[in-house]
């Protein structure tokens, strides 16, 4: 087996918390808005995928326009 000396912490860690969180967080957001639809609450399905996908899109505005520079 070949010894890390840290030099892949980085890919490590872009996998592991970057690329597998996101997909945990959106794996739950899809259920969720699945289970909704299941059990006939199309309103709240549809509210919930709008305010998820709007909060995410102003965060991420957000935060370029703080931290563009």
């Amino acid at each position: 087996m070949q010894q890390d000396n840290g030099e892949n912490a980085g890919l490590r860690a872009l996998i592991g918390i970057g690329l597998l969180g996101a997909f945990t967080t959106f794996s739950t957001f899809s259920l969720d808005t699945v289970l909704l639809i299941q059990h006939g609450e199309i309103m709240k399905a549809s509210l919930n995928v709008f305010f998820n996908v709007t909060v995410c899109l102003i965060s991420v505005w957000l935060a370029l326009l703080i931290f563009k520079g």
